[in-house]
């Protein structure tokens, strides 16, 4: 690959690996590589570079503080571990034992777990509450659920750190048709200025987010994300819209809409329903 050179520590996303038969995603492009059977699909990996003629060698840096480490040994969970860990990476919470525990609670709770349950578990556990307290937004309607509105105004009022995730749950009616989701904004503590926002709502039975990022920067563009596959008729109706009402905003629009915006490995950066960026590999504390 070009610019590569020997002794360059990259990232390696592993997208799809057949008996050490893998497909990766390295500097934005898809690789074929051959390595080790049990790299785990899903998860990135720290490699140092060497070239031996024309033959590019990608050798694996040992990380004590990968996801099975901390979250407990290889087995059927690995996949929840490897969620858990990246979100709380992005949250930048400390993964001290009494962290890790809470967390772990959700892998022997009933349900599917996916990056944005973990994102929102690890944002709560971060500000000293239970893990599942700001689950509950997304599965009962804040709108019309009391007991999770006070959850998430709890979660509003607590302090953590000088980048704050704030998440302001919405329900109302216009035109006959009932809306709901919510809103989730980044703000600087220091700056006082909002740095992302994602707004998360259901249109016609599909959950869909509306992300901005570079929010105070002339660059600031929206991506859209969808939980489900999209109807033709939503999408068309997305793409004729928002360009016309962004325009006005001084903001591009991304119209390369991601479905199955969830565990989709086809993508470099993974989405969790609050950013939408490559998780590094380095460990972020050591468990103490």
């Amino acid at each position: 690959m070009d610019g590569l050179r020997s002794g360059d520590i990259i990232t390696v996303k592993i997208i799809e690996n057949n008996n050490g038969l893998i497909k990766a995603s390295i500097m934005g492009r898809s690789i074929l590589l051959k390595g080790p059977a049990n790299l785990q699909i899903g998860q990135i990996y720290r490699v140092k570079t060497q070239w031996t003629g024309k033959t590019l060698l990608l050798n694996l840096i040992h990380n004590k503080n990968n996801a099975s480490d901390i979250f407990g040994a290889p087995g059927q969970t690995d996949l929840g571990f490897s969620m858990l860990y990246s979100a709380a990476k992005r949250a930048a919470l400390h993964l001290k034992n009494e962290n890790v525990e809470l967390l772990k609670r959700l892998l022997r709770k009933k349900g599917p777990l996916n990056e944005e349950k973990a994102r929102l578990a690890a944002e709560a556990v971060k500000k000293g509450l239970a893990p599942e307290e700001l689950i509950s937004i997304i599965e009962h309607r804040s709108g019309e659920d009391r007991g999770s509105q006070e959850k998430t105004l709890l979660f509003n009022h607590l302090k953590d750190g000088n980048e704050l995730w704030f998440i302001i749950p919405y329900s109302f009616g216009i035109d006959g048709t009932q809306l709901s989701g919510s809103l989730r904004i980044k703000k600087n503590t220091d700056s006082g200025k909002l740095t992302t926002a994602v707004i998360e709502t259901e249109i016609d039975s599909s959950r869909l987010f509306f992300m901005i990022s570079d929010f105070n920067s002339e660059k600031r563009r929206l991506k859209v994300f969808s939980e489900q596959p999209l109807d033709n008729s939503v999408k068309n109706k997305i793409k004729s819209g928002l360009p016309e009402i962004l325009g006005n905003l001084s903001m591009k629009f991304d119209d390369n809409i991601i479905e199955n915006c969830f565990r989709n490995q086809s993508l470099e950066m993974d989405f969790d329903g609050f950013s939408c960026e490559e998780t590094s590999a380095d460990g972020i504390e050591e468990v103490v």
